[in-house]
């Protein structure tokens, strides 16, 4: 299920077009930020000053330690600041490389989301991997315009523990050598109820822990359970640009979802 309102990053932008790194593992969010990012907490990483955001996704599920139980799709997400406080607002017509996003009425218009199967060795969906071509036709307050951000997609190369140890803490190498094309990186331990533990680093971070106490109010979970434990690692790049004057954040986001068990 997604939420409505996922998260988003912290941008103190004083122009168009420029980008930054943050570190950090927690923040709040008021409820009338925008997502940044797809699918990490609603209390992280809030967003201020920014009129839209355009998300595109390459989601990768393992449900085994494996590659044999591993599913893919891509996903474009938008969602659009309304004029008034805490608001949305319909953009008019939304799509991502000339494929159209669906808008949701239930979410009050101004969310659009579309997803499409993704496999590595014949790719179909969104063709993301460099070109992001977004086109609005706009809808008062939001401005009709197009945009490009063909920076190529990011990725995380890395090995992927398929179990935690809560009494051990966990230790990620989150760098260079591992991650691609990206300024930073959200890594998130969610159990199988639903709680989790976060943070949001530097692609060149190096070594990332979370200690025991971190994660010592995590359930434990099997990988056979009926909802899965999972660790995520979703490193991302963005650029902001400016239209009509207003300022719209266009993302590229690589989801890895790893089932893991929890002791």
């Amino acid at each position: 299920m997604k939420r409505f309102f996922y998260t988003a990053l912290a941008l103190a932008l004083l122009f168009s077009s420029c980008k930054k790194e943050k570190d950090s593992n927690t923040s709040s969010s008021p409820s009338d930020q925008l997502s940044l990012l797809h699918d990490v907490p609603a209390d992280a990483m809030p967003a201020d000053g920014i009129d839209g955001s355009l998300q595109a996704v390459r989601q990768v599920f393992r449900t085994q330690g494996d590659d044999s139980g591993i599913s893919r799709q891509e996903l474009g997400y938008a969602n659009f600041r309304g004029s008034a406080q805490h608001s949305l607002a319909s953009a008019g017509d939304v799509s991502l490389n000339n494929i159209a996003l669906a808008q949701q009425p239930s979410q009050g218009g101004g969310t659009y989301y579309s997803t499409l199967l993704y496999d590595s060795l014949a790719p179909g969906g969104f063709g993301i991997d460099s070109s992001n071509l977004w086109n609005v036709t706009g809808n008062d307050p939001v401005p009709a315009f197009s945009y490009d951000y063909n920076a190529a997609f990011p990725a995380y190369t890395g090995d992927i523990p398929v179990s935690v140890t809560k009494a051990s803490g966990l230790v990620l190498i989150i760098d260079t050598n591992v991650v691609h094309h990206a300024d930073s990186v959200f890594v998130i331990v969610a159990d199988s109820a639903g709680k989790l533990v976060y943070k949001n680093v530097s692609s060149r971070a190096g070594t990332v822990w979370f200690t025991p106490t971190e994660l010592s109010g995590l359930a434990n979970s099997g990988l056979q359970s009926a909802e899965h434990a999972w660790l995520k690692i979703f490193p991302y790049s963005y650029t902001v640009g400016e239209f009509g004057g207003k300022k719209f954040a266009f993302v590229k986001e690589q989801e890895l979802w790893q089932a893991i068990t929890i002791q």
